[in-house]
């Protein structure tokens, strides 16, 4: 048990920084036993300025790092990941250091967790076309072991067949031919 667990008195429900406890009996004669849960959060990914506009929801784990996260921006959204791209959280920027942007936080030290306390947050990516999106933490939701995540939701198919794709170009081209 780590220091910084925090649990209630009568030890029913924990609420950790990145996950849920629970307490899991199947009857009052049996032995409990005690089962963790990764934390889901629910994510619009607004691309600003888009006329229609164009957004995406997603499923994701707390502990997803940024530079996870900005993967899964980048199949979800459309884009090839050809471009730098920023994180932007309350003024500090947040991005890939190894791309020469030493003046950025890097992105390998920040998960989910650590933005949604603000709730919204910005991603730019290609600095020179400036896609810009506005990242809003919905809400947390529960976990739902028949999903497979990050996950984009029900109005967003397409997105959620492209998560399943590797990253790489080519075999995205190639699973896309007809």
């Amino acid at each position: 048990m780590h220091n910084n667990d925090n649990f209630n008195n009568n030890n029913t429900t924990t609420k950790m920084s990145t996950t849920k406890r629970i307490k899991v009996s199947e009857s009052a004669a049996t032995q409990t036993s005690v089962t963790t849960v990764p934390t889901i959060l629910r994510i619009k990914i607004k691309l600003i300025g888009s006329k229609p506009p164009i957004w995406r929801t997603i499923l994701c784990n707390a502990d997803t790092t940024l530079k996870e996260f900005h993967r899964v921006i980048q199949i979800t959204m459309g884009w090839w990941d050809s471009h730098l791209h920023q994180f932007e959280v309350e003024g500090q920027k947040i991005g890939n250091r190894d791309d020469g942007c030493d003046y950025m936080e890097d992105e390998r030290r920040f998960t989910l967790k650590d933005v949604a306390p603000n709730g919204r947050f910005g991603y730019e990516y290609d600095f020179g076309d400036c896609w810009e999106h506005d990242i809003h933490i919905e809400k947390e939701v529960p976990y739902d072991t028949k999903l497979s995540y990050p996950y984009a939701s029900r109005e967003n198919a397409i997105a959620r067949q492209k998560m399943k794709i590797s990253s790489t170009r080519s075999q995205m081209e190639q699973s896309m031919k007809i």
